[in-house]
């Protein structure tokens, strides 16, 4: 591990870094170190070794101190949540024992199946943007897709998720009890979350030129990234609206399989337009294929979700 991070600190010298810069990063090093120290990952690795590899990776990317660090403690954020979490839910007894139903259990896997599977349909296709933007483009031009992506969606999901997690029971317990009531709530929800995000978007399009100047140099090809993902926040928002408190919430099994069916066909989209649009335009084409993939999905919802909402009111 040492002769690993030794190597990373080499780099970092080649690159003219000031010691003051290293000295960060060593500090960072130690605390991760320390932090993750007898944590092994399944292939029996030392865990440490991710968070080192990330870093070598951003190294060659040039990136800033500030986001090296980061590199190192990623997986504080994960450890804090966890203790955290722990401690509420301890404090609050909101687990309870229960005893094992295997007949209950089997009927909750078959149900959230489609749930399942379409989660990990959404995270294979987007994990491929930036492995076969890999294969075409530089690195270069991967970091600046990756982290325009990572800037966009951050924001969006900050404004979504919070909304839809604290809305999602509600809903579900009105579906039943004052379906009126629910789907009054849905379209304040939708008009709420859908005016946010093209809000934020405006901001995305009209300051992309600043924000590449906040960013830094590293980041100097990221305007036109911007510009053309700042459709992202409001797709993924209306599309979510739909999906997660209508569909789910509203919407029965056959449903489901809707919900499910669409992730898979926005797969199918993405991997044939990443892999078409990235090969000619690079880090612009990744970023136009996942305009239209989340575009695919948001009209699927969309469809399906108004549809619901009708038939709920008749």
């Amino acid at each position: 591990m040492i002769v690993l991070y030794e190597e990373l600190k080499d780099l970092l010298v080649s690159q003219k870094r000031s010691q003051k810069e290293i000295d960060e990063i060593d500090r960072a090093f130690e605390f991760a170190s320390r932090l993750h120290n007898g944590q092994y990952r399944v292939s029996e690795e030392p865990y440490i070794i991710h968070p080192v590899e990330v870093a070598k990776i951003l190294v060659d990317l040039k990136v800033d101190t500030n986001t090296l660090i980061a590199a190192f403690l990623q997986g504080f954020v994960s450890v804090a949540a966890a203790i955290i979490s722990i401690c509420i839910i301890a404090d609050r007894k909101w687990i309870r024992l229960q005893s094992f139903d295997w007949n209950t259990c089997k009927n909750e896997l078959h149900e959230s199946m489609p749930i399942f599977l379409s989660n990990a349909a959404t995270t294979i296709y987007t994990a491929c943007f930036v492995i076969i933007l890999g294969i075409f483009a530089t690195p270069s031009e991967v970091g600046e897709y990756s982290a325009t992506d990572r800037i966009i969606k951050a924001i969006t999901y900050m404004i979504f998720i919070p909304i839809s997690q604290a809305f999602y029971p509600k809903i579900s317990s009105l579906s039943t009890n004052n379906i009126d009531e629910a789907v009054l709530l849905i379209k304040k929800l939708l008009l709420l979350v859908s005016t946010l995000c093209l809000f934020c978007g405006a901001l995305f399009f009209s300051f992309a030129n600043y924000i590449q100047l906040f960013l830094g140099e590293t980041y100097n090809g990221t305007e036109t990234l911007f510009r053309i993902m700042a459709f992202v926040p409001f797709l993924v928002g209306t599309g979510g609206v739909f999906a997660q408190l209508v569909i789910l919430a509203l919407g029965n099994e056959n449903d489901k399989i809707y919900y499910r069916n669409t992730y898979i066909i926005a797969g199918a989209v993405a991997l044939i337009s990443v892999l078409t649009l990235s090969y000619k335009f690079f880090g612009t084409g990744a970023a136009v294929s996942l305009l239209l993939t989340e575009f695919t999905v948001t009209v699927l919802m969309s469809v399906k979700g108004i549809r619901i909402l009708k038939c709920k009111q008749l």
